[in-house]
């Protein structure tokens, strides 16, 4: 037979998915690929020989994968808490991942160059003044006018006065303000960051009007700083200069060595810190007011104490306590990590996931309504909302407005969730922004709901939980609560097996955990009378901290402390834990020979764990039996 190319290309490729798909090895009626087991196995560390830690591995697996499906057979996934618990990884899981498809990482490190400068920016602001459209409307056509005043080079402080619609910005003129990463709602810090210093932003929307930043300077990131403060207030303000002279007399006592603290306590106007040194949390440029955080941030060596200033709320003297600059190494995983954080929390990923969701429409299978009668859902709408109906409407409940994979939605759907907006307080300005705003989060539902269908890694890692956790449901029913259970089938196997369960070397001792001030006093008294150790511990352990136990340990029990040359009637040397300063050593009563053998209640935690892996053996036995085990051997040789 002779073969044309394309016709040896189709066979190569039914080889290759052949070798894919090939059977390791099949239980009952089920099969099990070379490639589902490699994939489980190369999720483990491999220390050694590769060939050899996959044939002790395959055993294991079958075991595992018999486990699961006598689980999925007694519809153990069916149980509440395997529901429960299962819908909660898989959306866990579900937002990871489009944490993820989204960008995560790339706005982790967009934030990370963001914080490396802080910028100096002007605000024009533009009130949309009610949720009329015109008004809308104007405010949108004034922000695009002073927009191309500013291209057109006008002044910033000409343009402000013209068309901000902030009373204190037109009476003060131009004001400036420094900022850094999460300063701002991140659409105006993208913006912000995006133009050049001495430029200005397109006009952004925001929920009240428009916004255009002027870029006036930028610096290196000035950090975070640590202070602590006493804020004067006038107690009579028609006497200002009162209160000036009380800051100035109070930062003289500072230099001549007065306590911060205590003066922060008894003077401090400041209800949030005076209790506390006057200390504030740390913090970053855009968290005060201007004045404020210029004094702050031009301190420089920690014990530095401003002079008084004035702001708004009072006559202010700064101690700086700590000055940290911030973190720029990409591979500082701590920062990253935070940065990480603020990044979820902070909302700039919900427009990533908005763009990320928007592209995949079309494996969603978006489909709109070619012929949909806007207007008639606009006024079908309209009635729901005000629970007034409207005769004639062509638009029914049932009206679909679009549909996605298995799912249509109607205009009920829709009407409804207008109406739950102007019930929570979100006016509406129009439906056909309301109507964009449903198809978004009807989007963002499907492509959740989706996922795991659209992305097999994700369905398999949600799989592998699911069955993780049915897996140990089956352990603790058939092994685990079952042998520690199982009185007599304990003692039994205890008495199957003598001279098994023996003491190695040990001794009767008694442990003392304390203090450093309460364990001298310990040790005194259990030397003078071991017995009374219960006595001991009684009348002193309301004191906290003191535990005290008595018991026949083995010395590898106690692997912490040292009883090399500790004879009958001796402490061993006390050892601190570095955590808490507590103490502990060991009174040793006496020493015992190797070989003695363990009562039941001695071994029984030795005799629990045995006793499990035989429950464990013969269950795997009668699973085998249910679900016969076949291995292909010329797929293994192959492993």
């Amino acid at each position: 037979m002779r073969f044309t190319i394309a016709t040896l290309s189709i066979l190569l490729c039914l080889c290759s998915a052949a070798t894919h798909a090939q059977t390791l090895f099949t239980y009952g009626g089920k099969t099990v690929s070379k490639a589902e087991f490699m994939n489980a196995f190369n999720k483990n560390p491999v220390e050694g020989n590769r060939k050899q830690a996959i044939e002790a591995y395959l055993p294991l697996y079958v075991n595992y994968k018999l486990k699961v499906q006598d689980a999925y057979d007694r519809k153990m996934d069916t149980l509440p808490n395997q529901v429960a618990e299962a819908n909660n990884y898989r959306q866990q899981a579900v937002e990871t991942f489009l944490n993820a498809k989204a960008g995560t990482d790339a706005l982790v490190l967009e934030a990370l160059k963001h914080t490396q400068t802080d910028r100096e920016v002007a605000h024009l602001f533009i009130a949309v003044n009610g949720t009329n459209p015109v008004l809308a409307a104007n405010a949108a056509q004034m922000a695009s006018k002073a927009a191309d005043a500013l291209a057109s080079g006008a002044a910033f402080e000409d343009v402000l006065k013209q068309y901000g619609t902030e009373p204190e910005r037109l009476t003060q003129g131009m004001q400036t303000s420094w900022i850094t990463a999460f300063t701002l709602p991140y659409r105006f810090e993208k913006a912000i960051y995006t133009a050049p210093v001495g430029g200005h932003t397109t006009p952004i929307k925001g929920t009240n009007g428009w916004h255009i930043f002027k870029i006036v300077n930028e610096r290196p990131a000035a950090g975070n700083v640590k202070l602590a403060q006493i804020l004067l207030v006038p107690l009579d303000k028609t006497q200002p200069n009162t209160t000036k002279a009380t800051a100035d007399s109070v930062f003289k006592l500072l230099q001549n060595g007065a306590d911060f603290a205590k003066l922060a306590l008894t003077l401090s106007a400041d209800r949030s810190s005076y209790n506390n040194g006057g200390q504030l949390p740390p913090f970053g440029v855009g968290s005060y007011d201007a004045k404020f955080e210029a004094v702050a941030f031009g301190l420089d060596k920690p014990g530095q104490i401003a002079p008084p200033f004035e702001t708004s709320f009072g006559w202010h003297i700064l101690k700086l306590i700590e000055k940290r600059p911030v973190a720029s190494d990409t591979a500082d995983a701590e920062n990253l990590a935070l940065l990480r954080q603020k990044v979820l929390e902070t909302g700039r990923m919900e427009g990533a996931k908005r763009s990320f969701i928007a592209s995949q429409m079309a494996a969603l299978s978006y489909k709109p309504v070619s012929n949909l009668n806007l207007d008639g859902l606009w006024q079908y709408t309209d009635s729901i909302i005000k629970n007034k109906p409207v005769a004639g409407l062509t638009t029914k409940a049932s009206t679909p407005i679009f549909n996605f994979y298995k799912k249509t939605y109607s205009a009920s759907d829709f009407a409804t969730y207008a109406k739950n907006q102007v019930n929570s307080g979100y006016p509406i300005a129009s439906y056909s922004g309301t109507f964009d705003e449903f198809l978004a989060i009807a989007a963002e539902n499907e492509w959740r709901a989706n996922a795991p269908r659209l992305y097999p890694a994700l369905s398999a890692q949600i799989k592998e939980f699911a069955e993780a956790n049915l897996l140990f449901e089956s352990m603790e029913k058939q092994v685990w609560s079952r042998a520690s259970e199982d009185l007599k089938g304990l003692q039994a196997y205890y008495k199957s097996k003598p001279g098994k369960y023996t003491w190695g070397e040990s001794l009767n001792a008694i442990i003392v955990t304390a203090d450093p001030v309460q364990m001298k006093m310990v040790q005194d008294s259990i030397r003078a009378n071991p017995a009374s150790w219960r006595f001991t511990a009684e009348a002193t352990s309301p004191t906290g901290g003191l535990v005290i136990d008595s018991g026949r340990f083995e010395i590898t029990q106690l692997p912490d402390l040292n009883f090399t040359g500790v004879g009958m009637g001796q402490f061993t040397p006390v050892i601190t834990n570095a955590q808490d300063s507590s103490q502990t050593c060991a009174f040793v009563v006496s020493r015992v020979p190797v070989g003695g053998q363990r009562s039941f209640e001695e071994a029984r935690g030795f005799i629990v764990n045995d006793y499990q892996q035989v429950l464990e053996k013969q269950w795997i036995d009668r699973l085998k039996k249910r679900y016969p085990v076949v291995i292909n051997q010329q797929v293994q040789k192959t492993l």
